[in-house]
């Protein structure tokens, strides 16, 4: 068996992996918190997806692998980027520890069902707070994930009710690190299709961003973003594909004009 080493001998640095949030989906326009529920794009939000597959075409990326959530708005995000960027034969692969945060009690409310039954200001700290979680669904709830064919093979007793940014972090972390950033290592180039709160976390692990400043961090809908890597998987720097000033633009867009961390 071929070591680490061997591996970072032959392969040309910097190594390079691809984020792309998904577009904007219908639950996005009706203000309901997504998380686990399966709210397909809009027509804005597949044509979001084009300019994401326009800007990695321009910029000549190359794909070996796709990773994605189990969740239809990031699936279709990337059969579109791909479509553009004339890939779609390169392996694609679903898995749930790559799904949003769950919201628990939160998924599927408007935003009049939720501060009528909760308050206003525990919300906000629910949603982007590092430690603090949603209430969790009631075990007989039909939200919980246990009711959801596409989960059936999955152990239930792992299956979250609710979870702070942390838990998704501590869920994703293990798949991220033993299969997608092995790949990195390995000097395949990858692409993943992701949902803010996930990808919120996973930057807060790779940028070493603390808690407090977490709590601020935005991420824009469909805009590539770029890391690169040292044979020994430090992070060398990060970008978006796109000026400070779209990037700025699809944040306020995207979060409602809510402050950002770049």
């Amino acid at each position: 068996m071929l070591t680490q080493n061997f591996y970072s001998t032959i392969i040309k640095t910097p190594l390079k992996l691809v984020f792309v949030r998904h577009g904007q989906t219908t639950w996005n326009i009706i203000k309901r918190y997504q998380g686990w529920q399966d709210a397909p794009l809009t027509k804005k939000g597949q044509i979001e997806a084009h300019l994401a597959g326009k800007k990695l075409k321009d910029h000549n990326f190359k794909f070996d692998i796709c990773y994605s959530s189990m969740l239809k708005r990031t699936i279709k995000t990337w059969h579109i980027i791909s479509d553009v960027i004339n890939q779609n034969y390169i392996p694609h692969i679903s898995n749930w520890r790559l799904n949003e945060k769950h919201y628990g009690d939160l998924e599927g409310l408007s935003k009049e069902e939720r501060e009528k039954k909760y308050d206003k200001k525990k919300i906000q700290i629910w949603r982007f707070s590092f430690n603090e979680a949603p209430p969790k669904l009631k075990l007989n709830d039909f939200r919980r994930p246990i009711f959801n064919e596409k989960y059936k093979n999955i152990n239930p007793h792992i299956l979250p009710l609710s979870e702070s940014l942390k838990d998704t972090l501590n869920r994703a972390l293990p798949y991220f690190n033993d299969v997608i950033l092995k790949n990195v290592l390995l000097g395949k180039n990858v692409i993943v299709c992701l949902h803010g709160d996930i990808l919120r976390s996973l930057r807060k692990h790779l940028d070493n961003i603390s808690d407090s400043d977490i709590a601020k961090f935005r991420i824009p809908n469909a805009i590539p973003l770029v890391y690169e890597f040292d044979k020994n998987l430090n992070v060398i720097r990060h970008y978006y594909l796109a000026s400070n000033e779209e990037v700025m633009r699809k944040v306020h867009e995207t979060e409602e004009g809510l402050n950002t961390l770049m």
